[in-house]
This record gives structure tokens, sequence and C-alpha cells, in this order.
């Protein structure tokens, strides 16, 4: 039987598992760097704060839209997308007194109209008064004429669906009026008083939502 020698010299064990084992130790030592440089940046993107995208309020849409009537003439293509925004498919706006119910395709030709005028809108008040209604109160005015607003939003899926009319002023300078070179001012004015208040609120279920609420507690 043939006998096989084998060196205990460290220094001759080291050369010859390095000559044969040598490039799979690479590898192996490669690897394991690859390992930990992940797992380095693993740690370096849970360090980060995660970024939410949120949608916008209904309050920053409202305003949002409010400042496009900048007082600059412009066509109403350029701001169609704020309007879409803000208004739903269905949304309607019924005139409290006269129970007059507008569609939201006369409302957009109505804004075109005040776009193309130049019109420019200021925010009088902006009040969350039920879970899905909001009191608002603006003002729009132009070359021609200046309108006072104020009405009831009911929103739905961050959209107003639909708006209750409580008080509408608006100031014309009639052409058609002209004494001695002056312009005379006419005045259209809806009913503003507690009744066509609690009207629309009532009809906007900002009560029955409040109800509701008392019920449930």
């Amino acid at each position: 039987m043939r006998n096989t020698y084998i060196d205990t010299n460290p220094a001759v064990t080291y050369y010859l598992d390095k000559k044969r084992f040598g490039h799979d130790v690479q590898l192996a030592e490669q690897t394991s760097q690859d390992a930990s440089r992940k797992t380095q940046e693993g740690h370096q993107c849970e360090d980060q704060p995660t970024k939410f995208i949120t949608e916008p309020s209904l309050e920053q849409k409202f305003r949002q839209y409010l400042a496009a009537f900048d007082g600059k003439k412009k066509d109403f293509s350029e701001v169609e997308h704020v309007f879409d925004a803000l208004f739903h498919e269905e949304f309607s706006d019924t005139i409290n007194v006269h129970h007059q119910a507008i569609s939201r395709e006369r409302i957009k030709t109505l804004h075109t109209k005040y776009f193309a005028m130049g019109t420019k809108a200021t925010l009088v008040h902006y009040r969350i008064v039920g879970f899905n209604t909001v009191d608002v109160s603006y003002n729009l005015f132009n070359d021609q004429e200046e309108v006072i607003t104020r009405q009831l939003f009911t929103r739905q899926n961050g959209r107003v669906v639909r708006a209750q009319k409580i008080s509408y002023l608006r100031v014309a300078l009639n052409a058609d009026d002209v004494c001695d070179g002056k312009q005379f001012v006419r005045f259209n004015e809806i009913e503003n008083s507690s009744s066509a208040y609690l009207k629309a609120r009532w009809k906007s279920n900002a009560y029955r939502e409040m109800a509701g609420l008392i019920i449930s507690l």
C-alpha cells in the first residue's frame, strides 16, 4: 500500500489551498461583498422618508379655480381641467327662490363668457358647515358687471355635485340707459335672508347629516 505524505507546514498548506481553491475563495469574497453592499443600500432606502401623493382638498381646488379668474382674458380650454377637477359630472346649481336648476354645461358656458371678459375673482369666505356641506361666498367683477354670490356646496368624491344659491347680487352697467353721457347702474338681487339660508342648508343635507351624527351617538 502506498503511503500518502501530508505536509503539516502552515505555509505550504496555505499555498496549496490557495492554488487549488483560490478562485472559489475569490468568488465567495466577491459574493459576500455584493450582499453587504445591497444590505447597506437597503438601509439607506429605509432611512429616506416615504413620499405620499395626496389629492388636493375641495377648498384647494376651489381656491385654484377662483385664482384662474385673474383679470386676464383667456379661452376656457386653458382652465377646463381645473373646472373638471372641481365640479362633478352631475353638478347642478339651484337658484333657491325660483327653484331653477342650472346644469353643469350652462355653468361652463357662463364661465366661458366670464373668462373671455377678463373677469377677476376674490373669495369672501369658505366655511365647512357639515360633513359634505360648505358655505362659500365670492365676488366676480369685470368692466361690465360685478357679481357677489353666496352658495352652499354639497361635495361628493372630492368635487362639488350640487350648489344651493343663498344670495346673489349683480351690479351691471346698462349701455342702453344713457343720459347726458352717463350710464345708469342696474341691480339684480336674489333673496338674502335667514329663511333662504335655512332652506338651502336643509336641501344640501347639512342638517340631516348633523341629525344622523346625534342619533349615532
